[in-house]
This record gives C-alpha cells, structure tokens and sequence, in this order.
C-alpha cells in the first residue's frame, strides 16, 4: 500500500480533499439559501409596512415600497419582455401640503381580440387591491396610468398612455375589492380614459 509523505493512505489525503470539497459546496449552499430566505422577508415586511405619515425623508421609502407592491402585482415585465413599471410618484396637494395624490404608470399588454381594455382594468383593480389598504390618510387620490406601444399610419412605433384611472379616498373606500367586477372599474372610477386605438 502506498502512503503520503505524512504517513496516511493516498485514499486518505483523496477523501480529505474530496470531504472539503463538497463540505464547502454545502456551506455555500446554505449561506446563500439563508440570505435569499432574509432578503425575501425584509422585502416582504417592507411591502406590508402601511404608507402613512409621508415626508421627505419617508417618501422616497414609500415610493420604493409602492413600486415593489406593483410589481408583484403585475410582474416585472409584461408578455412582451417590456419592463413593467414606469413609475411611482407622491405628488402633493397645491392647496393642502398634507395631502398627495399616488401615481402609478405601468406598461399594459397588448391583447388579441380587443381583449386589451378589459385586462388592463383587470390589472389595475389588482392594483388598487393590493394597495389602497396601505395607503395612509395623507393619499386623497390614487392614477393608474397604463402605457402601451403603439404604432402610427407611417409605422413609427412610440410607447402611449392608453387608459388613466383616478379614484378618490371616498370612492374606493365605498369597495369591497374582494367582490368587485373588474369590468364595472369604468362606472366606479372619479376619472376615467381610454385611448381610441385600444377600443
């Protein structure tokens, strides 16, 4: 039997090599397993924290917080690989400093079979969903504004906001989110537009 210059087996000094190896493998592993889980909870408690109380200093926070909450809402990028979130914005009352107005632009999809109006309000009463129990009494009003790329009569293609919804704290307030028909979003909503080419 052959041995090492330190008197062990060669199988030894192999299966040492090999035992730290996959040692290190599985210590990796779990690290990286352990940060991913950390990561996703700090998200998560950071996407359930109410918006309220905005200032400076928090609304920038806010806005992080919002984005992240449209994101898992819509996705990161639509069917057609087009990042999804446009924007996020707190914009302030111009009579009541106290007060803001939420904005959200997103890339909408295109659909076949002028399906397109009707899974955009899809979308955005999943938004409201999800955010309007966040948003503090300081938001007065919350905008959806989606975004499509459209392309003229000479074939120059250009992204377009092609539906604003705007709804009032008193009118979503009023709904009961869970039961609500995505369909009647047009009849409910304080403001409402839709691009002609998207009829």
């Amino acid at each position: 039997m052959s041995h090492s210059q330190n008197g062990q087996p060669n199988w030894f000094a192999r299966h040492k090599v090999l035992t730290a190896i996959i040692g290190s493998f599985l210590v990796i592993t779990v690290v990286g397993a352990l940060s991913e889980d950390l990561e996703q909870k700090q998200e998560a408690s950071v996407v359930s924290e109410p918006v309220s109380a905005i200032t400076e200093d928090s609304r920038t926070a806010s806005t992080r917080s919002i984005a992240r909450q449209v994101v898992s809402v819509l996705g990161e990028k639509n069917l057609s690989g087009k990042t999804t979130l446009r924007g996020v914005e707190f914009v302030e009352h111009p009579i009541e400093p106290e007060k803001y107005e939420l904005k959200v632009d997103f890339m909408a999809q295109s659909y076949p079979n002028n399906q397109t109006p009707f899974m955009t309000h899809n979308s955005m009463t999943e938004l409201a969903k999800a955010i309007t129990p966040r948003l503090g009494e300081e938001v007065y009003r919350f905008r959806f504004t989606a975004h499509l790329s459209l392309v003229d009569v000479y074939g120059t293609e250009s992204v377009e906001e092609v539906m604003s919804v705007g709804m009032e704290r008193e009118t979503w307030e009023k709904i009961t989110w869970e039961n609500f028909s995505f369909d009647r979003l047009p009849d409910v909503a304080d403001h409402y537009w839709m691009h002609p080419a998207i009829r």
